[in-house]
């Protein structure tokens, strides 16, 4: 229990930063809450902030994070929206009438646009759609042409193309081949689609085709469907993968073996296709990260079933439908409605982060919170240390080698905090978009150019030393960034706005939701794949085979414990491996943002008065915990369900129950009888 004698300052106002949020009011509106706090926390602490009941299709995000980013776009706006100035630079000036493009843009555009996509604007295009068998038989194009211009221009295909350092070989490249992600529209959406994009493309061609079921709809529809069933039935070997380093999420296999197994795809092709199409020198890429054989060899023999022609017409009406969804908002929205402004802001800048961040920073600096959060570091070390040295599962032979080793790489752990000096750079931002190049008034073209140039521009110069490459994060997002190959970690502008952090706020407000994010990413340096890399950020740093077993053992626990949480709406469960160093870093850093503020609040007794919330009876400790569960308030619908249940987080609410349910301290703290679903008699 935290009873600390610093003068608490009861009905005090805290400061309402520029957002215009005020945090008091997501705290305190937990206060007159009738949901028992030991039986459903996540409901508790989510009390007015999202309803109790929604509509079947709707999903609230109300949470903490999601505050931060509508406040953030908001602001990127409102930036963008800025006149242009007499000396301001062509990346600038290119961001802004990108803006622009987006604000004025409509569903009619997208039709008459159709003919940027880069199927019928590729040096191999193909004319019409669907591709009858005689037009792909007198075409130059092929199945791995059409998958290399998906994956070029941020499609989503039939498997996922994803781009990574080797970790044994930092110096190299290498591409990761895998199962993509399911498509959840239903039929009747899928139907829809079709007639539009088949009726554009004839509008186009000027011209109207009466196709047989069998080149139409019928045998796109048929493949889906048995696409679908081996989606949701096949697994990946990263689906349960070793604990210990993740191991098996990375199976490195020759190209030439590849062919030899899945010969229904030219893999060599489709690795040149993809240099190509970004006029790039192909690397020499002989060997691959491929850890979903079971999936791509039964894939194969579903090309072969269907036949590639009727794949590569799935491949292009897919990119059609995903590309389409991307930009359905801003149909549905009028040009001067303030939604239409903050969703083209998202788009600007998920494509020009660091022109946009560039401009967001002459405008709202960061200074005032350098300090407060190195010392926020400071103090999370501090506690990290005390906790690596009270861990008793950590085996006596070698105990104390390991402890050192462990302090060693949390004590070299550098920190960037808003990314300041590279974005500051004019140079440095030009420099990154030199060779980009952007046409007036053609918004879905330029677009596509900003995917394809992404992707070079990551394959250029992820196996080398460059100084914009950071410029690549989402400087302007909401959480952080731990990266294990330099044992860093990035802290976006989006985390250091309120209700998230305030330089005026008091300090156990930002411990409990910035201090959180930190230690979570603190922590992403020592989970299953995190402590596979040294203090130097090298990967295959050894450990003694006891304390590889111990760790194990310890996440197995994690793992099973997690699987038995049901997901909502759709018949799944969350995947514990999966979810696995997630969960780690979620268990890990509640615990330990509490005992880092107890420690500064210790150091700072006789010099700080730290004000209570207004309208709160909340001790600090329960200010924690309740700030942990505002930071995912949200309740999903069944389509947004299905995505959660493929990512690396669990769903909101089951990362709060997880972390609350191994806590004993916040029975403790909230009063909870053992054996209540939140202080349950076994903690794990």
């Amino acid at each position: 229990m935290l009873v600390l004698g610093i003068v608490l300052l009861s009905g005090s106002k805290l400061p309402i930063p520029r957002s215009g949020d005020n945090i008091t009011e997501r705290i305190s509106a937990v206060s007159n809450s009738k949901i028992d706090p030991c039986q459903d926390f996540s409901r508790f602490a989510c009390t007015r902030i999202v309803p109790e009941t929604t509509g079947a299709n709707e999903t609230v995000m109300k949470s903490t994070m999601d505050e931060n980013t509508r406040i953030m776009l908001h602001e990127i706006k409102s930036v963008l929206e800025e006149p242009r100035i007499d000396d301001e630079s062509e990346v600038i000036t290119m961001t802004r009438q990108l803006f622009n493009e987006c604000r004025m843009y409509n569903s009619s555009n997208y039709y008459s646009d159709l003919k940027w996509l880069p199927f019928f604007t590729d040096d191999k295009p193909i004319i019409e759609w669907p591709i009858t068998e005689e037009q792909w038989n007198q075409s130059e194009t092929s199945l791995e042409r059409i998958l290399a211009l998906v994956f070029t221009h941020g499609g989503e295909g039939i498997f996922d193309i994803k781009v990574a350092l080797d970790k044994e070989d930092g110096s190299r490249i290498l591409l990761i081949f895998r199962r993509g992600i399911e498509n959840n529209l239903s039929d009747d959406d899928i139907f829809e689609h079709y007639e539009k994009l088949s009726q554009s493309v004839q509008a186009l061609n000027e011209e109207k085709r009466e196709l047989s079921p069998s080149e139409g709809e019928g045998e796109i529809f048929k493949f889906k469907n048995k696409f679908d069933k081996l989606m949701k039935g096949s697994k990946c070997d990263s689906d349960k993968f070793e604990v210990w380093g993740g191991k098996k999420k990375f199976v490195k296999v020759n190209l030439d073996y590849i062919q030899s197994q899945i010969p229904q795809i030219n893999w060599i092709a489709l690795v040149q296709n993809i240099f190509e199409i970004l006029e790039l020198e192909e690397p020499e890429i002989n060997v691959v990260y491929f850890p979903c054989f079971q999936f791509f060899y039964e894939l194969g023999n579903l090309i072969e079933e269907t036949g590639r022609r009727t794949v590569s017409n799935y491949l292009i009406f897919r990119f059609f439908v995903d590309f389409k969804l991307q930009y359905l908002a801003l149909e549905n929205s009028p040009y001067e409605h303030p939604s239409r402004g903050t969703h083209c802001a998202k788009i600007v800048n998920d494509g020009l982060k660091g022109a946009v961040a560039h401009l967001y920073q002459k405008k709202y600096p960061i200074k005032s919170a350098d300090k407060i959060v190195q010392r926020m570091m400071y103090y999370l070390k501090i506690a990290f240390r005390q906790m690596v040295s009270k861990q008793t599962w950590i085996p006596v032979e070698g105990m104390d080698q390991v402890k050192n080793e462990l302090i060693e790489k949390l004590l070299h752990m550098k920190t960037t905090i808003g990314f300041s000096e590279l974005i500051s750079n004019a140079t440095s931002v030009d420099e990154l978009y030199y060779d980009l190049e952007l046409y007036e008034n053609s918004f879905i073209l330029n677009i596509l150019k900003i995917k394809k140039f992404q992707l070079a521009f990551t394959l250029m110069l992820l196996s080398g030393e460059h100084p914009v490459v950071e410029l690549h994060l989402d400087i302007l997002g909401v959480g952080a960034y731990y990266i294990p190959s330099t044992n860093k970690i990035m802290i976006p502008y989006g985390s250091l706005i309120s209700p998230i952090f305030h330089k005026d706020y008091p300090m156990y407000l930002n411990f409990a939701n910035l201090g959180f994010i930190l230690a979570h990413e603190i922590v992403h340096g020592f989970d299953n794949v995190g402590i596979q890399y040294d203090k130097h950020g090298l990967f295959g740093s050894s450990w003694p085979k006891e304390f590889q077993m111990a760790f194990t053992n310890q996440a197995i626990c994690l793992v099973e414990q997690y699987e038995k949480f049901r997901i909502p709406l759709i018949d799944r469960f969350v995947d514990g491996y999966l979810t696995l160093g997630e969960n780690i870093c979620d268990n890990a850093a509640v615990p330990l943002t509490l005992l880092a503020y107890e420690m500064w609040a210790k150091d700072h007794i006789d010099e700080v008065q730290e004000p209570l919330l207004p309208g709160s009876n909340f001790t600090i400790p329960q200010i924690f915990y309740i700030a942990f569960g505002q930071m995912w308030c949200q309740i999903s619908n069944k389509a947004i369900s299905q995505i959660q249940a493929q990512d690396v987080h669990s769903p909101g609410p089951l990362r709060v129950k997880g972390v609350i349910q191994n806590d004993p301290k916040f029975g403790q703290t909230f009063g909870c009888p053992i054996g209540t679903p939140m202080n349950p008699t076994q903690h794990d």
